[in-house]
């Protein structure tokens, strides 16, 4: 989205009280944080239907700490803020979850298991289908299952669009996307914010065993 539009949309949420601008920043007012909280509530209530556990992972990440694919590892340093600790280069705040999710369950003795959480994120991004900045409040969530007909992934991905029609959003899901370079597949999910124009509110991924977990990994975001 370009500057122009991010600007308008911005001074619409201004003047209708949800933000406020805070020394160059934006912050949510008292109106603001009220609907935030409700959806965030109504999300909550969407993973737990589907048995999948709320957790609090660490904001900040050393990569050289996980056994990662050298091609993720890079692929993540190049879009995460860099923090300057001492002597340890890669010390980073966390650009997805994913990694700590599967490493995760890799530790755990259940077969099946999922887990999410709704907290900032911070990452570099120019794309012009988002509408969010540098910091967002994300809902990551992450699930391990047996089968590869990945029958969980459709219950979840189909709670979430139950929970963005309460609000009566306007949604449209997208088709799968091979990403060749991990063999995975991918859906964007979009919601209309004016006649014929779509944002990415969503992501959802089926990553296989990409992070070598003893089951089927999925992936899914909504921010």
């Amino acid at each position: 989205m370009n500057k122009q539009a991010i600007n308008y949309y911005e001074n619409l949420l201004e003047n209708t009280g949800y933000i406020a601008k805070c020394a160059g920043f934006i912050m949510y007012t008292e109106k603001g944080k009220i609907l935030k909280n409700h959806l965030e509530n109504e999300l909550k209530k969407a993973m737990f239907s589907c048995n999948i556990k709320e957790v609090e992972f660490p904001s900040i990440i050393d990569y050289n700490s996980l056994d990662l694919p050298d091609i993720i590892k890079r692929g993540r340093l190049s879009q995460c803020f860099h923090l300057e600790l001492s002597n340890k280069k890669d010390i980073c705040l966390i650009h997805t979850g994913e990694e700590l999710a599967s490493n995760y369950f890799s530790c755990k003795k259940e077969k099946e298991i999922g887990v999410f959480q709704i907290k900032s994120k911070f990452r570099y991004e120019k794309s012009e289908n988002l509408f969010r900045k540098t910091e967002f409040t994300m809902l990551d969530a992450y699930f391990m299952e047996l089968s590869s007909y990945y029958s969980t992934y459709k219950k979840i991905v189909s709670s979430l669009i139950k929970t963005m029609q309460k609000f009566g959003i306007k949604y449209k899901l997208g088709d799968y996307y091979k990403h060749d370079n991990f063999n995975i597949l991918s859906q964007e999910l979009f919601c209309l914010i004016e006649p014929n124009k779509w944002i990415e509110v969503g992501h959802f991924f089926k990553l296989g065993k990409t992070y070598n977990t003893p089951g089927y990994f999925s992936s899914y975001g909504i921010g």
